[in-house]
């Protein structure tokens, strides 16, 4: 799952010789509660939004059932993993300016999602020479002039520094 997704808590609570048509069903996240509800025909199923304040790897879920008179307490465990979006970096096109210079037009994508935050580092001929934050699917990047176009370079760009993106 992903941060700011929403997914579908589910809990039943069987018996074997009736339905269990009360009861509270508890959703706890990392020991906190997120959500209290109703038991109603065996089944509780609702919506949650995971916080964008949550940690990236795998989280406790536990399903509390508190019972009533003639049910006892039950609970299940479950775990959560919350992971970035994965990304691809692609070079769309390259171009010169005015002056001259490469300009590369470097696409990326996950997912239906616009990749509005990170860094992409450009290195030519294994040294670094520029880093850029991304803002949109398309960046634009200018090799410096150093770099005249009648050459061949072989370019390698890194993905980096994304709060939502795997690097």
């Amino acid at each position: 799952a992903h941060k700011n997704q929403i997914i579908n808590l589910r809990a039943y609570v069987y018996n074997h010789i009736d339905e269990t048509n009360d009861g509270i069903i508890e959703f706890l996240l990392d020991d906190e509660s997120i959500k209290t509800v109703i038991l109603n025909n065996n089944t509780v199923m609702e919506n949650y939004l995971i916080p964008d304040s949550i940690e990236y790897g795998e989280h406790n879920i536990k399903v509390l059932y508190y019972g009533r008179q003639k049910y006892e307490n039950s609970h299940a465990d479950a775990i959560l993993t919350i992971i970035k979006y994965s990304n691809s970096l692609s070079l769309k096109n390259y171009t010169l300016n005015d002056e001259g210079n490469i300009v590369l037009n470097i696409r990326t994508y996950s997912y239906n999602n616009t990749v509005d935050d990170g860094e992409l580092e450009l290195y030519v001929n294994g040294t670094l020479i520029s880093t850029t934050s991304v803002t949109g699917n398309n960046t634009m990047i200018t090799l410096p002039e150093e770099y005249p176009a009648d050459n061949e370079y072989n370019i390698e760009l890194k993905y980096k520094n994304s709060d939502k993106y795997d690097d």
